[in-house]
């Protein structure tokens, strides 16, 4: 098959610039790009209806939103030897029974857009760029359809290293260390099923740090390498499935001796832990017990100096000691310093793993105890995504974008997973 069509550019004699024959061109191209698809259509029409006859019950139209526009396709119904009523070109090209499709590239760039800004906005922007208005509804669908389509690539992936007879990429050879830190943080929710609040779950891993900020810098800032990430809005147990699951197929997790593991002690996330990567050298992440001791301590700031010093002098073991003597002294805050002593007695044990570790990680720059990596994924991923003003979220709804949202940031993946 063969579809020809010229093309012509119409100039006008007053003087233009460059700006203008651009304009001239842009139109010219939209309108030969149409032209070209509905003369592609008839031919296709042509050939559908010699594949596939049947009893002609006349035309109706279907919409294509294309790279240059919505193409309004018009072809013909055919009844079957069932006298059931079916449109010849929707077989020959393999569209879904409906009245609207759109090309993979437009999906693709209307999900790359929904993955950074609100579906509103987003759903302006692609209409600039099509030059075709479109409502935010259609990004939303396309959203959960194709995030449906990733989530059975993870659901597969986890299945298939389930019964796996020997770990993915065995004899390849594995890092000699991982730190793997993982977190939670609310959304606010629209979920029937699930009232009041959703949290999304982040998991972090990474090999070692490269510094990319310069000498004179009053802040180090360094680049993660092996960068591994891993979010999802579902329960703890599937998301502690995923986290594995990609960790084992990108890092060889199960093979490597030196895991360090930073988190919060969330009893669910030490539970992940505890399944997932029981080899791992659990440390109590420090921002989050300094930020405990603060709002324990409330107003008593030469307590709170007291309690941190002890814990930056390596003197942690002395803080339970303390916060018992000071509930023989208060009324007020007894409550926050009881779950505060809980809390440090529980984790004593976790304070200062990173020291015993010194000899045996390659990297020292990985034995860090404040939980900065996560938080800033957290924030950049989630929260500028999710926890914008006014949003609200279904499971599904934020379980999927965030899904796409973080194989976006994988420039390779993010081409495999549309050109499949």
């Amino acid at each position: 098959m063969r579809v020809q069509l010229m093309v012509t550019l119409n100039i006008p004699d007053d003087p233009v610039d460059v700006n203008g024959l651009e304009r001239r061109i842009m139109t010219t191209l939209r309108e030969a790009g149409q032209a070209l698809w509905l003369q592609t259509f008839a031919q296709l029409e042509g050939q559908a209806q010699r594949r596939y006859p049947g009893l002609s019950k006349g035309p109706t139209t279907r919409l294509l939103i294309t790279q240059i526009g919505v193409i309004r396709v018009t072809r013909q119904r055919r009844l079957n030897a069932q006298g059931q009523s079916f449109c010849p070109l929707d077989r020959l090209l393999g569209w879904q029974p409906g009245g609207c499709e759109a090309t993979r590239a437009v999906r693709r760039r209307a999900i790359e857009l929904a993955c950074e800004y609100p579906y509103q906005q987003a759903a302006w922007l692609l209409s600039r760029e099509l030059g075709e208005r479109l409502g935010k509804s259609s990004l939303h669908r396309w959203v959960q359809q194709d995030g449906q389509r990733l989530m059975a690539q993870v659901i597969a992936e986890w299945q298939a290293l389930q019964q796996a007879a020997a770990p993915p990429h065995q004899g390849a050879t594995a890092p000699a260390a991982v730190v793997l830190e993982a977190d939670a943080t609310s959304l606010a929710s629209q979920d029937p099923q699930h009232p009041g609040r959703l949290w999304a779950k982040l998991g972090l891993a990474y090999t070692g740090k490269e510094r990319y900020s310069s000498k004179d810098a009053k802040q180090t800032k360094y680049r993660l390498l092996n960068k591994l990430l891993c979010g999802a809005v579902t329960d703890w147990e599937t998301f502690g499935q995923q986290f594995f699951t990609q960790a084992e197929q990108q890092l060889q997790v199960s093979q490597v001796k030196q895991q360090l593991f930073l988190a919060d002690g969330e009893e669910a996330i030490e539970s992940l832990r505890q399944l997932h990567f029981p080899t791992s050298h659990f440390q109590l992440d420090w921002w989050h017990l300094t930020r405990n001791i603060r709002q324990a301590m409330r107003q008593n700031e030469r307590l709170t100096r007291l309690l941190l010093r002890r814990l930056y002098d390596g003197q942690g073991a002395t803080i339970p000691h303390l916060l018992r003597q000071k509930l023989t002294t208060l009324q007020d805050e007894q409550q926050e310093i009881t779950q505060l002593l809980t809390y440090v007695s529980r984790h004593q044990a976790s304070l200062y793993t990173v020291h015993s570790l010194k000899e045996k990680f390659p990297d020292p720059a990985l034995l860090n105890v404040g939980s900065g990596a996560i938080e800033k994924n957290v924030e950049v991923i989630i929260s500028r995504r999710f926890k914008k003003q006014g949003m609200c979220w279904t499971q599904a709804g934020a379980n999927h974008l965030l899904k796409l949202r973080i194989l976006k940031r994988d420039a390779q993946a993010w081409d495999e997973f549309w050109n499949t």
